[in-house]
């Protein structure tokens, strides 16, 4: 039988005459069999069919809008959840060879096990030490400010079973950001502490990561979720769709950023219990104990204004301590 087959030689021509590189060695062909499989036809390249790089690193538009989406719900849920103001923005999105990403932390890691059914094998959402000894403090009903960025530690019981709950919530807006493309259903697994635990996927195997930068109390930290570009194969003509005009989801980028910008910008706002005219004279006879009448009733809601507007309707009181309005109406 000669060393290359008609099929493998189409294949291999096929392979060869795209932008990208591949090599295949065979390792038990004799050099008189090369020598004849050869002759007569075209130069055939080496081809390594175990490191197919350009199958796998296409690029898949959709897992950034999935991201955008994910990002967006977890602001909220970090917000809720720690009862602090925070950012949460991707930093970046890509694809790394296992072996080499995992090389880059060193334990103990505050990193957890993901399953996202129906797809197979399992994702990592790995928090940094400063995100982590901050979610600890917070969620213990500490101010956070005291949180480290080095953890020489294992972390204990009570602060794992704290960790697992937050993620959960994540995960429910991580399944919710899948939707225009999938119906997923993400699940805690376990924290892991050692890189070597984790086993993703093979060091020469490909994996998806996006860095998310989480912004709390003044200070940046970042959270990294990894998925095995296998694990992803499924849905990559969905992913490889997206932007293509064959996705239902309508949001471009550029509305995305539009809306987040939009939503983070700050508007002034009053609230006015009363109000009345008085005459410039009435205005400079004016002194301290003097009781001015504006003819509305004691019991009647104050308005609130947002940018000078009246939006709403409230009743007065307070809430720690400070001044609160309680909405009773919204000003059609």
């Amino acid at each position: 039988m000669g060393l290359i087959s008609p099929e493998l030689r189409f294949f291999v021509r096929l392979c060869v005459g795209k932008e990208a590189s591949i090599t295949i060695s065979m390792e038990n062909a004799s050099t008189e069999q090369a020598g004849k499989a050869q002759e007569g036809e075209d130069e055939v390249r080496a081809l390594d069919l175990t490191g197919v790089e350009r199958i796998v690193r296409g690029r898949m538009p959709g897992l950034e809008m999935v991201y955008d989406r994910f990002v967006r719900a977890a602001r909220a849920q970090f917000s809720r959840q720690l009862g602090v103001n925070c950012s949460v923005e991707l930093a970046s999105l890509g694809q790394e060879k296992y072996g080499p990403w995992l090389q880059k932390y060193s334990p103990p890691l505050c990193a957890h096990r993901i399953s996202i059914k129906p797809l197979k094998g399992s994702g990592v959402i790995l928090f940094s030490p400063l995100l982590a000894s901050q979610l600890v403090d917070l969620l213990m009903g500490g101010k956070g400010k005291f949180a480290s960025p080095k953890r020489e530690r294992e972390y204990s019981d009570i602060e794992r079973r704290l960790l697992a709950k937050f993620i959960s919530a994540l995960l429910e807006d991580f399944g919710s950001a899948w939707e225009p493309i999938a119906r997923l259903q993400p699940s805690y697994q376990l924290m892991e502490s050692s890189p070597q635990a984790l086993s993703l996927a093979a060091p020469t195997d490909w994996v998806s990561t996006a860095k998310i930068n989480v912004e709390l109390l003044g200070r940046v930290s970042d959270l990294e979720i990894a998925l095995p570009v296998f694990s992803l194969s499924p849905l990559r003509e969905k992913l490889e769709a997206v932007g293509s005009g064959s996705t239902a989801e309508a949001d471009s980028a550029s509305q995305i950023k539009l809306k987040e910008h939009l939503a983070r910008t700050e508007v002034s706002l009053s609230v006015v219990l009363a109000e009345g005219k008085i005459t410039a004279r009435e205005v400079l006879n004016l002194k301290v104990g003097d009781v001015v009448e504006l003819g509305v009733s004691a019991d009647e809601d104050a308005t609130i204004k947002v940018e000078g507007k009246p939006k709403f309707r409230a009743k007065i009181g307070a809430l720690r301590g400070s001044r609160a309005a309680t909405v009773t109406k919204k000003i059609s």
